[in-house]
């Protein structure tokens, strides 16, 4: 029996050239283990009646620059109104001189090349640290970047992440490896051994984990479906769906799978539509060999583990059972990958899509309701699909279009004149940009955008989640998922 494992690469790195410290997990107002210090003692004697309760930490980026305020505020509710001045520190980059006004204290940070950079706050028994994200260059309607809190980000390889249009459900794709394993196409490599959790609490009942060996390399094979090898790497491979906390960050993963296959394949592009749970995502059939990606609709609970199809091996032959879910697009072809569905406000459904690895454009696809008739893939025109570019990775708010273009996340302006005219869109403009700085950590690779929905999120800043991909010491990429909130 002969099976082709395909692996869609719908990863922002991909085409990037291939150990800064990792994400610190503490939250804003954590005890921490130092006791008060005598500053604060004398402080709290001031004000008997009231304690602090914890200290907060945001970031505010310079205008036209790569340098970020750092203000961390002591939450004391009935206090003096005034504190002694909070630590601040950070792993690198040129810290300035700590400024203390009232309860508020803060600090310049200059970076001295992008990627993260960690921050800690220190308050008596209180720490929190949060980690900024430097890019090159950041559209200025957008504020610092830094990393998405919680259980999301990891030593192995998070992709394509979604957000909700209310922002309480973030997906994404995960493997434990680098992307370099895949990119490689040899599964006997380095970068295929195992660096990211298999199990809980970061990433539970992992499809494929039991393929893994002690020694981080893994079994490349699919034994359910009775192909126990296979020439190209198929590391365990599934979506995951988080749930956020009040205080911003994502926790509670879910798996979002292919059963019975080992984790061997994945969907990909997951985005979810509304707080039905109503989504859209693309498959690409391991046993249509040649087909490529098409799309699909479904429902999901995000609060619980969810198989989006079944395989099984019935009298030597492959099946697979995906009840529930239905075609959406053109189900005849060609590759469709990345989708993302909108209803527009004269009635009509829109499905924007992408085909990373051949024709390298931007399509759209309309029809009268999300059950068709489809009128056809049709290809986004220049300015917006560049030639001699790839455009990947579409996010459509009915306003604005998002994308990648290579290495660097691009937005585009729809007048609402018909979608396979030049003269409807706005030439792209950069919103985030890597930069090409060298060295260990440096930021190589952004991509895969997605935002929340303006007036179905809670209200406060607009919220862009996106991938980014530094380089490691051992000269693979880190890839993790990013957000950046509207000035």
């Amino acid at each position: 029996m002969r099976l082709r494992v395909a692996f869609v690469l719908t990863c922002a790195a991909c085409g990037a050239n291939s150990d800064a410290p990792g994400d610190a997990m503490s939250e804003d107002a954590t005890p921490a283990v130092d006791a008060a210090t005598p500053a604060v003692d004398a402080a709290a004697d001031a004000a008997p009646d009231a304690a602090p309760s914890g200290v907060t930490l945001r970031f505010e980026r310079v205008a036209r620059s790569r340098a970020f305020e750092v203000i961390a505020t002591v939450a004391w509710p009935g206090g003096p109104g005034s504190a002694p001045a909070i630590q601040l520190a950070a792993d690198h980059g040129e810290l300035g001189v700590p400024m203390t006004t009232g309860l508020e204290t803060r600090a310049r940070l200059t970076p001295t090349t992008t990627g993260n950079y960690a921050i800690t706050a220190t308050f008596g028994s209180f720490t929190v640290v949060r980690t900024a994200i430097v890019l090159d260059q950041i559209d200025e309607a957008w504020d610092q970047p830094e990393t998405v809190r919680g259980l999301v980000n990891t030593a192995g390889w998070e992709d394509g992440p979604s957000i909700s249009p209310d922002g309480t459900v973030l997906t994404l794709q995960y493997l434990p490896v680098p992307i370099n394993c895949v990119l490689d196409l040899d599964p006997t490599k380095p970068a295929c051994r195992v660096k990211g959790p298999l199990g809980a609490p970061e990433r539970p009942n992992l499809p494929g984990a039991a393929r893994v060996h002690p020694d981080g390399t893994y079994q490349n094979g699919c034994p359910s479906i009775l192909v126990p090898t296979l020439p190209l790497p198929a590391p365990p491979n599934s979506l995951y769906a988080f749930h956020r906390e009040a205080d911003g960050s994502f926790i509670a993963p879910h798996p979002i799978y292919f059963a019975g296959i080992d984790g061997c394949v994945s969907a990909f592009g997951l985005q979810i539509l509304d707080a039905a749970g109503n989504a859209v995502y693309a498959f690409d059939d391991p046993r249509h060999e040649g087909e490529g990606a098409r799309l699909y609709r479904t429902t999901i609970d995000p609060t619980r583990d969810r198989a989006l199809g079944t395989f099984s091996v019935v009298n030597g032959e492959i099946l697979l059972d995906t009840t529930g879910a239905s075609s959406i697009g053109d189900p005849a072809g060609p590759v469709q990958g990345n989708p993302g569905e909108l209803r527009l406000p004269r009635g009509d459904v829109v499905v924007m899509s992408d085909d990373e690895q051949g024709r390298k454009d931007l399509f759209f696809n309309t029809a009268v309701s999300e059950a068709g008739p489809w009128a056809g893939q049709q290809r986004i025109p220049a300015p917006v699909s560049d030639p001699d570019a790839q455009e990947s990775q579409p996010f459509f708010d009915g306003h604005t279009l998002w994308f990648r273009r290579e290495l660097v996340v691009l937005a585009t302006d729809w007048n609402g004149g018909p979608m396979g005219s030049a003269a409807s869109w706005s030439t792209p403009r950069p919103i985030l940009s890597p930069g090409a700085d060298p060295g260990t950590g440096a930021v190589v690779v952004v991509g895969e955008p997605s935002l929340t929905t303006p007036g179905v999120a809670p209200a406060g800043p607009r919220e862009l989640y996106f991938v980014y991909g530094r380089r490691m010491a051992d000269g693979t990429l880190d890839l993790d998922v990013g957000v950046v909130r509207a000035r």
